[in-house]
């Protein structure tokens, strides 16, 4: 039962936050196109039309092999470390919590001016708009912090957690290559693999497996020697990829290069 209701939980969450990154943007457009005309908060609102529209350029940016909505598009650029991605995904950042702000600003100011209009008394009435105030920001604190904590929490498990599948060591065991599997695939997409050395160094690549999990069996590992190797991904998805993985027998510098 528990199972069941993570289950739910988990693909209501990302079903929000995928049509959150849909309609974000045009919402966050209009909203503060509404607040320019009024001239409420107009230096925000003319810098939320300015990312809304960043966005929508961002996302029209190419056609990419992968995922044709924002959210694929997002993931994708992300994947590949691209700049635009991470610039993306702060312009959402800004988004969603400006939203929050703007949502929780409308409401206050609709509950002064109720009270204002009701209430002769203006002590009485500052005194009730302000706990009323207080207990709309906890109820929106409270009400989307479980969702922010669930999301973040099967973010980590589904894109950062990694899990060793296979370490190898060279001929003479002077060197080693170590490939995780980082995350979990979602839905069908493709899983992320790191493969590195003994040093900082490291490559990440997408492995096409039909959305199964990783295992050893998706990963060859041939040494040429002590400070060489090929590294070959395979998928059922995919064409065997194979990464070529040197070692500097002077420096120690550790070099990937992707092989096609």
């Amino acid at each position: 039962m528990l199972d069941y209701i993570s289950s739910v939980a988990y693909f209501g969450s990302i079903a929000v936050t995928m049509l959150s990154i849909q309609i974000l943007p045009l919402l966050s457009l209009v909203i503060a196109l509404i607040q320019l005309f009024f001239k409420v908060r107009a230096k925000t609102s003319f810098l939320t039309v300015l990312i809304a529209i960043f966005i929508k350029v961002g996302h029209d940016r190419g056609t990419l092999d992968k995922g044709h909505i924002e959210i694929g598009r997002l993931i994708d650029y992300i994947y590949d470390h691209s700049l635009l991605g991470y610039t993306l995904l702060l312009s959402y950042i800004y988004l969603f919590f400006w939203f929050i702000y703007s949502l929780v600003w409308w409401i206050r100011k609709y509950i002064e001016n109720r009270f204002k209009e009701v209430n002769d008394r203006r002590d009485k009435d500052q005194a009730i708009v302000t706990r009323k105030r207080k207990v709309l920001v906890l109820f929106c604190i409270l009400a989307f912090l479980p969702f922010i904590l669930f999301t973040g929490y099967y973010s980590h498990q589904y894109y950062l957690q990694r899990t060793l599948i296979v370490e190898s060591h060279s001929p003479r065991n002077i060197n080693k290559i170590e490939v995780f599997e980082k995350g979990k695939p979602a839905f069908i997409g493709p899983s992320m693999i790191e493969a590195r050395g003994h040093s900082l160094i490291y490559i990440n690549r997408p492995v096409f497996n039909d959305g199964n999990a990783l295992s050893s069996g998706n990963v060859l590992v041939i040494w040429e020697g002590d400070y060489r190797a090929t590294i070959i991904l395979q998928g059922k998805g995919q064409e065997d990829e194979k990464i070529q993985f040197m070692i500097s027998p002077k420096t120690g510098e550790e070099t990937f290069k992707v092989l096609r």
